[in-house]
């Protein structure tokens, strides 16, 4: 029932079912989450937070949840007459559990928002010193998720849950924009060399920054996929497909419309859509865009994501009942993509921590090879991930160029190192 109050307070506009959902879930006793009478406050975990808010952060969608709450106050705090017999819910002890609940709920998840908005603009303003240094010295960038959907898909930076920066430079640039970073309170636990790297470059997608004043966490990107996936979409130029968005009083360049709903279905699908967050934000960015519809249909068949986009397509129509062209239904209401909306939804409700890191793993391995538009394209994602050469290893066997094949026995080795040690210690 967590999930459906989440699903509920995230919706665009609440329908009257939404509501009356909302005001049930709040007044039922027998929740975990929720005190067992009205004189007693809502259970905290071990953190010291309502479980309700754990979980609302936990899928990045607290300031929904909270502005939401806070918006149907009146609905949902006061008595509401009955049409038909003139009486009122403040005759009963539901409303008063209602009330009491609603309250407490309201106030701790203020705290809350409060601080996720006062790091956002801490983020929005490093994001922009960021980009600045770069431009500054002729390198071409732009920011996805973040700030800038943010701004664009909810009109407002302190309404998206977001914990570090995305940025996204030319693979020739990467050094030297790596470089600057680390000259300018940007610290990192790799070492600087793997950008220059050409082996790493391959197979790598991004480099972590992590800022001395602040503690922000930056992504520098040279491609928004690992290679294993196939998206040869995104290793293309991206400034082809660009948009500004304005924060601050400043215009930031970030991904067109068309590319960043695509690249938002296929992020979420890669993790299994296992936060809420995901979803919605496919949600608000059609409901505020002018989305042309061919275009993105045609760079998710470029891209050999068509299962992807259509997968977050249905999620988003099932789930906060948006628009979409008519079309488009066929596709989305495909046997295979109906599969793995059913799938997606089983996951999204089931108790991960409880279950082994392998065993996740293994699942979510399970749930992306099912994400290939063809057998060839499942095939070369099981393979480069049975194969790949990490970064690690780069930097621990310095091979020559002549002999990099040599990098593809040591994933194997290193899987079957493993899995034996986790043998050993488990008997």
């Amino acid at each position: 029932m967590e999930i459906r109050f989440l699903l509920a307070c995230c919706q665009t506009d609440p329908s009257v079912d939404d509501i009356e959902f909302i005001r049930t879930y709040l007044s039922t006793p027998s929740l975990s989450l929720l005190a067992l009478n009205a004189d007693t406050p809502i259970v905290k975990t071990k953190e010291g937070c309502s479980t309700i808010t754990t979980t609302a952060s936990r899928h990045g969608v607290l300031p929904l949840v909270y502005k939401t709450l806070k918006n149907l106050q009146p609905v949902i705090s006061n008595p509401i007459e009955d049409p038909d017999t003139g009486s009122t819910d403040s005759q009963t002890d539901n409303t008063i559990t209602i009330h009491h609940h609603y309250h407490s709920l309201v106030t701790e998840l203020k705290a809350h928002y409060q601080a996720i908005a006062h790091r956002n603009m801490l983020m929005s303003a490093e994001l922009i010193k960021i980009l600045n240094l770069l431009r500054e010295n002729h390198i071409e960038a732009l920011a996805f998720k973040g700030p800038t959907l943010a701004q664009i898909a909810y009109g407002n930076i302190t309404l998206r849950q977001f914990g570090d920066l995305d940025i996204l430079v030319d693979e020739k640039d990467a050094y030297k924009a790596g470089k600057l970073m680390s000259k300018n309170g940007h610290t990192s636990i790799f070492p600087l060399n793997i950008l220059s790297n050409k082996i790493c470059l391959h197979t790598a997608k991004e480099f972590s920054f992590i800022s001395v004043p602040g503690s922000v966490h930056t992504e520098l990107h040279w491609r928004l996929f690992e290679k294993k996936y196939n998206i040869s979409l995104f290793s293309y130029a991206v400034e082809q497909k660009c948009q500004s968005v304005r924060i601050n009083g400043q215009e930031i360049s970030t991904l067109q419309n068309e590319l960043l709903l695509v690249y938002l279905c296929l992020h979420g699908a890669k993790h299994a859509f296992e936060r809420i967050e995901w979803i919605c934000d496919i949600d608000r960015l059609i409901r505020v865009s002018e989305v042309d519809w061919g275009s993105a249909v045609s760079l998710a068949e470029q891209s050999h994501s068509k299962r992807s986009f259509y997968l977050g397509l249905s999620l988003v129509h099932a789930l906060f009942h948006t628009t979409l062209p008519a079309t488009l239904m066929p596709s989305i209401q495909n046997e295979a993509i109906q599969t793995l909306h059913t799938m997606t939804l089983a996951q999204m409700t089931n108790k991960k921590a409880e279950r082994s890191d392998f065993e996740k793993n293994r699942e979510t391995f399970a749930y992306q090879s099912k994400l290939f538009d063809t057998k060839c394209d499942m095939l070369r994602f099981r393979l480069s991930t049975f194969f790949k050469i990490s970064t690690n290893d780069c930097q621990t066997f310095k091979l020559p160029k002549q002999l990099k094949l040599l990098y593809l026995i040591l994933r194997p080795i290193r899987l079957a190192s493993s899995y034996i040690d986790r043998l050993f210690h488990s008997t």
